[in-house]
């Protein structure tokens, strides 16, 4: 299930969204405006840029997740707790490729304003290091460890933990 759902966000790519908002004008006609929505995820050679930035983040936070205790435990404080652990061992590359893939979103303006950008970067980060650190898993023969843990920590999402 984490696999078909992780291959699948991989898989789909977002076009950019049209709104149409009808102002009517004086006859009541609607009088059409084509206005483009900010994009929603990091599109084309800039997601190539940006996984350059979160090489080093995710690499780093695959050896804290792989080398702690917790790794592969089917409990769920234990996977979520490990998760967190190497989240936290490895922020200061985090925050370095968030601030490098920052700047890039806004010298491109196409993903909208702070807060949209904020998403779109929360999005990746999530989307990109998820792939890689299962890809990494599978290419390691740990797989099946990071698959348990995933679904752990779901469950800790479903049942609002």
């Amino acid at each position: 299930m984490f696999v078909t759902a992780v291959v699948t966000a991989l898989l789909a790519q977002t076009l950019p969204s049209i709104s149409l908002a009808c102002e009517r004008n004086e006859r009541g006609n609607c009088i059409l405006n084509y206005e483009g929505k900010p994009l929603a995820r990091v599109d084309g050679t800039d997601a190539e840029h940006a996984l350059k930035f979160y090489q080093p983040y995710f690499t780093c936070y695959y050896g804290r997740l792989t080398g702690d205790d917790g790794f592969g435990s089917p409990d769920a404080e234990t996977a979520t707790a490990a998760m967190l652990r190497a989240g936290q061992d490895c922020a200061e590359e985090r925050v370095r490729a968030d601030q490098l893939l920052d700047d890039l979103l806004v010298e491109r303006k196409v993903y909208g304003d702070e807060h949209h950008r904020a998403f779109v970067r929360e999005f990746f980060r999530r989307e990109a290091g998820s792939a890689f650190v299962y890809a990494t898993a599978q290419e390691e023969g740990l797989g099946e460890q990071v698959e348990t843990m995933s679904e752990a920590y779901v469950q800790t999402q479903v049942s609002g933990q």
